[in-house]
């Protein structure tokens, strides 16, 4: 959809963007980008393309420490050399931030298609550096943390996302899976509480606060990507945060389905890189991720199925095929991601 050229911020775009990447080329066209209204895909005379990006709520951190334009900046300088974004300029009368254009499609994309295989490697490895160079410069981001999103709030808000899951295994894997007595689903129950905990207790780490798969930017032809989205940094666990990068639900999509990319070989890859700085062993690093990849997966499940009764809810209007859904995520539930006996038993609820 072209968006109005009388509109203040398109003749801010129209204006700026000639003199962002150094090539002074004028703007032929500007377009938003579906489903993100305040991102433009420019078209400069050139041939060449960037991404316009508007922060609608930059005004309310503007001169705090977590000011989202500074933060973005900021994440950019110490990221460089990581697979993100150039990030061209900044323009804080309009809020605007300029970046190269990567591509238009996103790992959420290329999953529902059928062809997540293809990026995983790339997706580990990618999200391994930019996570080691948070690491790195942590003493730059600590002060930037945006409110509610400290060590303290991680741990109050898992306690209340994860509180009734316990109790819930018995009635999620009977639903689920009828291979396995009642009996041994309530025994499990005492072992999913000690998983919790032990996620709970590893240290977080600086890092993005916004991570799903719809925010990794690919372009098939060069087979590359990029990670976006650093204007709110946060304390968060990187397993977590990985689990959720690399898990696509094809919200609203009609044929849409829930696909995890990580496989046992990324997990291994995945610890590997992540123990060269972090004080952790890999084998306790890939413990961490087989667990938090467990943990939101049954909570997708359980909200998945308390959505049911009600065909209004909206849940179901963009997770469709819920069926289909939930035996997608059995088979995600039921495939360990490494050896580790916390989550090898909790798994084995859910096999066929």
């Amino acid at each position: 959809m072209r968006a109005p050229s009388s509109d203040p911020t398109i003749e801010a775009i129209r204006r700026i963007a000639p003199t962002t990447s150094g090539g002074g080329s004028p703007v032929k066209d500007v377009r938003s980008v579906p489903g993100h209204p305040n991102v433009w895909k420019v078209a400069l005379a050139d041939g060449s393309f960037l991404v316009a990006k508007q922060h609608a709520f930059a005004p309310l951190a503007r001169g705090e420490p977590h000011d989202l334009l500074a933060v973005e900046q900021l994440a950019h300088a110490r990221l460089s050399g990581t697979p993100v974004p150039t990030l061209y300029a900044t323009d804080s009368d309009h809020d605007l931030v300029f970046f190269e254009w990567c591509g238009d499609r996103t790992l959420d994309d290329v999953c529902q298609e059928g062809n997540a295989g293809a990026y995983g490697r790339l997706v580990v490895d990618g999200f391994s550096r930019i996570q080691s160079a948070f690491h790195e410069h942590g003493d730059d981001f600590a002060p930037r943390t945006f409110p509610g999103c400290y060590p303290q709030d991680l741990r109050q808000t898992w306690r209340r996302t994860t509180r009734n899951l316990a109790g819930s295994l018995p009635s999620l894997a009977e639903r689920l899976s009828r291979s396995v007595s009642r009996r041994r689903f309530i025994a499990e129950s005492d072992a999913l509480t000690g998983l919790l905990q032990f996620l709970e207790q590893a240290a977080p780490l600086a890092g993005p606060t916004d991570y799903h798969a719809g925010n990794i930017v690919i372009d098939p032809a060069t087979r590359t990507l990029r990670f976006i989205e650093f204007s709110k940094v946060g304390w968060d666990w990187p397993e977590r945060r990985l689990t959720q990068y690399t898990t696509s639900h094809g919200s609203g999509r009609p044929d849409g389905g829930t696909v995890s990319v990580l496989t046992p070989a990324l997990t291994g890859r995945y610890s590997a890189l992540a123990s060269k700085y972090r004080e952790e062993p890999p084998e306790q690093i890939a413990a961490l991720l087989d667990g938090h990849h467990f943990v939101f997966h049954l909570l997708a499940a359980q909200s998945l199925l308390d959505a049911l009764p009600d065909p209004r809810h909206p849940l179901l209007d963009r997770w469709r095929n819920p069926e289909a859904r939930l035996e997608q995520l059995r088979r995600i539930l039921s495939t360990p991601l490494c050896d580790d006996p916390r989550t090898t038993a909790l798994r084995s609820c859910f096999e066929s």
